[in-house]
């Protein structure tokens, strides 16, 4: 046990610290390292330094025979009364013949002790003094905790997470033991409110509060609060504005912790003008931001020195990546910045530089979606998406037609791509509704052939089907080609899901003839793979297969490898349709395994069935329904249903595998499949059917009724083996096998190879 002396100073805690445990040994760990002297805790106001660095000296005090000072400097503003305070905690009195300085390093001496100094980040200007310190002081250590780094040299960052889990937010949408965000919530709720009721939808819901909060606890516990008059959902509503809702903290805690607006007002005092001024600008950025993007608002400002006090002061957070670096501004800190940017009256011309700068940006992304830059240009769109949505909101709110559109025309490939279906719509509508829309020339063309792609993929075909047929109209009016070709392929896939092979046909002719005109072979490789997919759907495998193998050429003499992928993913369609699996097994592995890198959700549910067809064709059944079942969520993720023309051969193969497996092992692969993640489902897709012969079955051997052993044999290996290949296995005929198998239908009283696989399945023969 630690005596009352051995940690002098430590603030009790009433409520218990959650979510932290990991965090705790960590910094145990690295304080109890030779090598480290000095650590520092940072990270924004309410992110929970304080808390944290107590738990830390409850959990280590007792490898510091000396004991453990605690220090709470958040009344100090002068960096000169930093000793004096160290002092006067340790009940160290100055005399007539010794300072201050000298009273403190008499007083510790070569003890083992831990000083923890809370909230330093006002007085960083004495940073020296900590340096000093260690150095007369041999065996002492310090922990500090501070919302920005103290740049000393031996010092070494701790930068506290955020409560909420690794996980993306909608992989993680429950309450339970890894969401320490929302379990922190649920116990200060109740604290107010014990008898919330929970389900499901609350579990949610509170989740999405705890990531709209950024997982800071000091925001999460005064949103709680709210709970006695406030449930859930409708504390949820109004977190668009957080921080007139985040008040009335704890009567106990200090000022600047009452409200998260206090909070974050303690880091923003401590800049100097001109770093206000830089915090407040950049507030217009969401979602983050490069040096380069803040140089282009900002090019009269010198940025780095700026950028690394902010980052110091707990403002700004500097994201790991490689290459150019990337700054972060949590939510509750940017809605503080933007009141800023409002006080000061520079709210419109902020925006109007950031929508500008992101108008151009997306302009230039939209000839580089097709070919080898597709898959950077499509990352660096998603990660700036956040940007591209406030610049989009800003120019549909202030009426700027002209800009509203060509940003929302630029960008419907991105949405499409990255099967942001229903926002893309949303904002393409919202952006040819304003006034004097259709005055947009090509933008406005462009715009609306976007609505039509992303309606027809969310399987709203009548609509798509108007909106294509008023973009072909409008880019006919423009005399503009390359647009009109863009139009007719993307209005194929209208054509196609009704299965109209006349139109397609023309259709595919017609964009053939154009992108030839204009000697684009983008546009080119891409009719040809339209080509393939309607010589698939009449059974043309040859013709399939070689304008198929055009198309690929194409795609990669431009290095566009989405589609060659896409291209092989129906070229392993066709291969299925005339039973050479081996060879679909190799085009739809490569495509799949290429659509899962370029994260391509919706090019992979789409080739994906192929791979459920193959393995319910030769009999593994089971295999089937978990690759259907991954592909059912897919699509529920992405809003869209698949194509009718595969979906119908996608039924036809659930209801040959329910039969044959039974209602209960084909709900269980079901589910199995529904599980599965993406990347889970891709690489259990494409693992071959294994065709070995199985260990001998007892469920045969034990069957009553009187097959020749040859017939069990024969039985044993009937499931997900062709004829061939059992006579292979056995050394007998094909016709030798064709011969056993009537014998076996004759005897068990079935009359053909769906009726066997079930019985097979339903006795647990295998």
């Amino acid at each position: 046990m630690i005596s009352d002396g051995h940690i002098r100073g430590l603030p009790g805690q009433v409520t218990s610290i959650i979510g932290r445990s990991r965090d705790v040994d960590t910094i145990c760990a690295m304080t109890r390292r030779d090598d480290v002297r000095l650590v520092t805790l940072t990270g924004p106001g309410g992110i929970g330094k304080t808390r944290l660095a107590i738990a830390v000296a409850g959990a280590i005090a007792n490898a510091f025979p000396n004991g453990v000072i605690f220090v709470s400097l958040a009344a100090i503003r002068d960096p000169r009364l930093l000793i004096p305070t160290i002092v006067q905690e340790l009940g160290v009195r100055e005399g007539a013949g010794f300072s201050a300085r000298e009273g403190l390093v008499a007083a510790i001496g070569e003890s083992h002790r831990l000083l923890v100094l809370d909230n330093m980040e006002q007085l960083r200007t004495a940073a020296p003094d900590i340096s000093w310190l260690l150095a007369s002081c041999p065996n002492l250590k310090v922990l500090i905790t501070s919302r920005g780094r103290l740049q000393l040299r031996g010092e070494h960052e701790y930068a506290v997470p955020s409560l909420l889990p690794a996980q993306p937010h909608h992989e993680e949408a429950s309450l339970n033991d890894r969401n320490a965000a929302a379990e922190l919530f649920l116990q200060r709720a109740r604290e107010v409110q014990p008898d919330l009721a929970m389900t499901e939808g609350t579990r949610q819901t509170i989740a999405e509060i705890c990531r709209r909060l950024d997982g800071l606890p000091l925001a999460i516990e005064l949103a709680a609060a709210r709970s006695k008059v406030l449930p859930p959902s409708a504390l949820l509503s109004r977190l668009d504005r957080r921080l007139p809702l985040l008040t009335g903290g704890a009567r106990d805690l200090p000022d600047r912790q009452r409200t998260m607006r206090d909070a974050i007002a303690w880091s923003y005092d401590l800049l100097t003008p001109d770093e206000q001024l830089l915090f407040r600008s950049l507030c217009v950025f969401s979602g983050g931001f490069t040096l380069l993007e803040a140089e282009a608002l900002l090019p009269q400002q010198e940025l780095l020195d700026g950028l690394e006090q902010l980052v110091n002061n707990g403002l700004l957070l500097q994201q790991g990546v490689e290459g150019e670096p990337r700054f972060q501004l949590l939510e509750t800190l940017r809605e503080f910045g933007l009141e800023q940017l409002d006080q000061h009256g520079s709210t419109q011309s902020m925006r109007d530089r950031h929508a500008d700068f992101f108008t151009e940006f997306a302009e230039a992304a939209l000839t580089r979606l097709r070919g080898a830059e597709r898959s950077s240009w499509l990352e660096r769109m998603e990660v700036d998406h956040d940007n591209l949505r406030a610049a989009l909101t800003w120019l549909t709110e202030i009426g700027d037609t002209p800009r509203a559109v060509r940003v929302s025309g630029s960008l419907w490939q991105f949405w499409w791509w990255r099967s942001h279906l229903s926002e893309g719509r949303n904002r393409l509508e919202a952006a040819i509704a304003l006034p004097d829309a259709d005055q947009c020339g090509a933008w406005y063309a462009r715009a609306l052939t976007g609505i039509g792609a992303l309606a027809e993929t969310q399987g709203a075909y009548a609509d798509a089907e108007n909106y294509h047929e008023r973009a072909v109209a409008a880019w006919e009016a423009l005399d503009d080609t390359r647009g009109l070709a863009t139009s007719l392929l993307f209005r194929w896939l209208v054509a196609f899901n009704a299965d109209d092979q006349t139109r397609m046909a023309a259709l595919s002719a017609e964009s053939m003839h154009l992108f030839r005109e204009l000697g684009d072979p983008w546009g080119i490789a891409m009719s040809q793979m339209e080509q393939g997919v309607m010589a698939m759907r009449v059974r043309d495998h040859a013709g399939a297969e070689r304008v198929l193998a055009e198309g690929i050429a194409g795609f990669r003499a431009i290095g566009d490898t989405w589609g060659v992928a896409i291209c092989q993913g129906v070229a392993g369609n066709v291969a299925t349709d005339r039973g050479d699996f081996e060879m679909a097994a190799t085009e739809l592995q490569a495509s799949l395994t290429t659509l899962l890198l370029l994260d391509d959700l919706w090019g992979v549910a789409t080739i994906m069935p192929a791979s459920a067809r193959m393995a319910a064709e030769q009999g593994a059944f089971e295999q089937s329904v978990k690759i259907s079942g991954a592909i059912m969520r897919m699509h529920r993720t992405m809003g869209a249903p698949l194509k009718v023309p595969f979906r119908e051969r996608y039924e036809r193969n659930l209801e040959t595998a329910r039969s044959a497996l039974g209602e209960q092992k084909f709900n269980r692969a079901l589910a199995a499949g529904e599980a599965m993640t993406p990347a889970e489902a891709v690489q259990f897709a494409i693992e071959p059917i294994t065709t070995a012969p199985p260990a001998p079955s007892a469920g045969i051997d034990s069957l009553a009724i009187p097959l020749s052993p040859r017939e069990r044999e024969v039985l044993r290996l009937y499931p997900g083996r062709t004829g061939k290949q059992i006579g292979q296995a056995l050394f007998i005929s094909e016709s030798t096998v064709r011969t056993h198998v009537e014998n076996i239908f004759s005897k068990l009283g079935v009359r053909n190879q769906k009726e066997l696989v079930a019985y097979i399945y339903e006795h647990d023969l295998i």
